[in-house]
């Protein structure tokens, strides 16, 4: 019986630190890689809009599509490193070409909006009307 607990202890928790591995798929070491896509920049990125975010999952969704990004200023060029991945057969992780325009960000590779509004990160999937906040990843 103790032998059981224990294995079922050792997977439970493995399984919830692969769940929070999933949380930030993107880390530091992935950044500091030389960009090899490079953002259009029409105006200057929002503040706001710079650093590490994720998507919230969206209530009463399971299994949510995962969305993640990294805007950085290397030299006088800015630069995303994006993270998408749908569960299914679609998925993204690197350098990505970005258009960016003030408050607002948009992916080249799916045409995701990223955008500023009311003081939060908020993001937009093309087709759709509904708006998810995003969160700042420490």
């Amino acid at each position: 019986m103790l032998k059981h607990f224990a294995s079922v202890l050792v997977l439970a928790v493995l399984l919830m630190c692969s769940a929070c591995a999933g949380l930030a798929p993107i880390k530091p070491a992935d950044v500091e890689t030389a960009p090899t896509a490079s953002a259009k920049v029409i105006a200057a990125p929002n503040p706001l809009l710079m650093g590490h975010w994720r998507r919230i999952p969206p209530a009463g969704i399971n299994n949510p599509w995962a969305f993640n990004y990294w805007l950085v200023k290397k030299g006088e060029k800015y630069a995303v490193y994006y993270y998408y991945d749908s569960h299914k057969k679609n998925a993204f992780k690197g350098w990505a070409e970005f258009t960016i325009d003030g408050d607002r960000m948009t992916s080249g590779v799916d045409g995701v909006i990223f955008y500023v509004e009311n003081g939060e990160v908020l993001m937009q999937y093309p087709g759709r009307s509904e708006n998810y906040k995003m969160m700042r990843v420490e």
